[in-house]
């Protein structure tokens, strides 16, 4: 959640306000090594995530211990605990409808659909979300999960839109609306600030953009061919020109 270029250098001003000497971090996508003077290296591996109030809680008490005169570390670390150990402040209902409704908004918002595009969203979620809690709670799909989720989504929206008789235009709106949490655009954009900035790490951040993207358009693509007999059952696109359709009738 934060690019490398901004994390050091506010992990060092906090090590130097708990008195450590010499602090040498090197600080990856998911690992940490850290050593103090000519002791050990600790290396620290965590897993990305979107927690967005443990991270905005975790930010706020890092600037409170670099500020600080003299920081009481020990409750800082007891802080850190709790706020890791913490479940969701608004619950498991309220994250599913702020999840369907943000995924139903982009569809007219961001992609320019209509009413079509924003029924079939929000009927595809379901699967989608249901896919997502499942990745979250069995270890075994956790690693899946970059690629379950495009897969259900290709089968889900091609299938609703020949429900509704839309034209496969609508059939990539929904598909793009249920995808856009899930694209890497701020790995991408972290990756390269931190490739300008001469930092390694945004060139590892780039090329996991890149194949994960990778990944999920041949996911897309398998659950499209999953639901072959729904979208062969869509309404072709119009022409973009009205001439061309009245050339081709000629």
């Amino acid at each position: 959640g934060m690019p490398t270029y901004t994390a050091e250098p506010l992990l060092r001003t906090v090590a130097a306000a708990a008195n450590l000497p010499h602090c040498h971090l090197l600080l990856g996508m998911r690992s940490l090594q850290i050593s103090f003077g000519g002791g050990p290296v600790h290396v620290l591996s965590s897993r990305q995530g979107k927690v967005l109030h443990r991270l905005s809680d975790l930010h706020c008490l890092t600037l409170a211990v670099a500020v600080a005169v003299e920081p009481a570390t020990l409750m800082a670390l007891q802080a850190v605990d709790a706020i890791n150990r913490r479940r969701s402040p608004f619950g498991w209902a309220i994250e599913a409808l702020a999840y369907h409704g943000f995924a139903c908004a982009a569809a007219p918002a961001i992609f320019g659909g209509g009413l079509g595009d924003f029924a079939v969203v929000a009927l595809a979620s379901v699967p989608v979300r249901l896919t997502l809690a499942a990745c979250g709670a069995l270890p075994q799909l956790s690693a899946l999960s970059d690629l379950l989720l495009p897969i259900v989504a290709g089968v889900a929206a091609p299938s609703l839109c020949a429900l509704f008789e839309l034209d496969a235009c609508h059939a990539a709106t929904a598909t793009l609306s249920l995808l856009l949490f899930e694209l890497p655009g701020s790995e991408l954009l972290f990756g390269a600030t931190e490739l300008k900035r001469g930092n390694l790490v945004g060139a590892t951040r780039l090329v996991h953009a890149v194949v994960l993207t990778m990944f999920m358009a041949v996911a897309l693509a398998l659950g499209w061919c999953l639901a072959a007999l729904p979208i062969s059952r869509l309404a072709p696109s119009p022409p973009p020109n009205p001439w061309l359709a009245a050339g081709a009738a000629c």
